[in-house]
């Protein structure tokens, strides 16, 4: 199932690719065309493979635990977002697992190289700096470490959630893991690079709002950490997320720190003490939070068993195959081209393809909901 859903796209790009993007987007940019060359040809992505494996400093590089990954891997190696047996095996999925793997072992390889330099201005770097410098590329990469057991255990926890090291390298990245260990040194070239990002994704919202304007004056930004919306620019019905994966769970932690929630309606309600009949708590939302994480089978047999899916939709056998066979970027980009006009629509598709989270909500769910509900009150009376 996950195979089938994430490949034919790029979304590596910006979701695993997204922090060097914008704190060095020149690396990012020498990596795409290694990328699109290994998507079309075997032989070109054993070439880049070579020629990484041949440099001086790759040797220091698998020192300081920068992780690489080649075609043959086992499981507990593989890219998340392509792993499985037969990740190469399959036709088209084959290539595009080829592309991934290219490109985030020649992005990773690069910011390494790069941060190392930095910071050899000041002397030889000694194998614990180069370690916490590889520590924070793996995790700014998507590459969260599980830990002793729970590495071992990785191939188990992936068939329980979809992307269980990604998931948690976008906590390590939230709480600077990285500049835990290390030196003064390795710590303030770690530091730099948080700075260097944050003011890419600065940036980067400015050049995204300034462009969709010219697009289109129905454009809200919000950056409320109690609302599902924080971090997202909205169009109406569609959202989209530059954030590649901190939205939610800065929201989850915003909302237990406030103790509240912010619908979309505006309204807040109260999570702790005193929860309105109906409403959440926050060990509600967490575990929500979970379940979305989850792998497609367990939370399809879930949505099935229990009849509805995490947002109330009725779930049934051919919604749910559906779902697990559908590829995630194409099924949003068509969503977003039935609610936008043409401009709009393809702009943010070709964001999605790349790696952008793109969200429609689907009124119909909701006016369906609403007629049955006045049914039965009718029924009732």
């Amino acid at each position: 199932g996950r195979l089938l859903m994430t490949t034919g796209e790029f979304s590596f790009v910006l979701r695993q690719g997204k922090v060097f993007a914008l704190s060095r987007p020149i690396s990012t940019a020498k990596a795409i065309p290694s990328m699109l060359r290994a998507l079309v040809s075997e032989k070109a992505s054993k070439k880049a493979e070579l020629s990484m494996s041949q440099h001086p400093e790759f040797a220091a590089s698998q020192r300081a635990k920068v992780h690489i990954s080649r075609e043959g891997d086992r499981l507990s190696r593989q890219e998340e977002i392509v792993m499985g047996r037969w990740a190469n095996a399959i036709p088209v999925v084959r290539n595009f697992n080829r592309a991934a793997v290219t490109f985030l072992n020649k992005l990773r390889f690069d910011s390494w190289l790069a941060m190392r330099k930095t910071l050899s201005k000041n002397g030889k770097p000694t194998l614990k700096e180069d370690t916490a410098i590889g520590t924070f590329v793996n995790e700014a990469t998507g590459r969260g470490d599980l830990g002793r057991i729970g590495n071992q255990g990785a191939v188990a926890a992936g068939r329980l959630f979809f992307a269980p090291r990604y998931v948690i390298s976008r906590v390590q990245l939230a709480i600077g893991h990285s500049l835990w260990g290390g030196t003064k040194r390795s710590r303030a070239v770690i530091a730099m690079e948080y700075g260097r990002y944050l003011t890419g994704l600065a940036i980067y919202y400015n050049m995204l709002m300034f462009g969709f304007r010219q697009i289109t004056d129905d454009v809200e930004l919000d950056f409320d950490p109690r609302s599902s919306d924080f971090g997202k620019i909205r169009f109406g019905k569609t959202r989209i997320d530059p954030l590649a994966g901190l939205a939610q769970l800065i929201t989850l932690v915003g909302r237990g720190v406030a103790g509240e929630v912010k619908q979309l309606s505006g309204n807040v309600y109260s999570i702790r003490g005193e929860v309105p009949y109906g409403k959440p708590t926050w060990w509600d939302l967490g575990f929500k939070f979970a379940a979305y994480k989850g792998h497609p089978i367990p939370v399809t047999t879930m949505n099935l068993i229990g009849g509805k899916d995490l947002i109330g939709k009725e779930a049934t056998l051919l919604n749910q195959a559906g779902n697990l066979a559908a590829p995630i970027t194409i099924v949003d980009i068509y969503k977003a081209f039935d609610e936008q006009d043409l401009p709009l629509a393809t702009a943010l598709s070709m964001l999605a393809y790349l790696g952008e989270g793109l969200q429609t909500f689907d009124p119909k769910t909701k006016k369906r909901r609403t007629k049955r509900t006045r049914t039965r009150r009718k029924g009732r009376n």
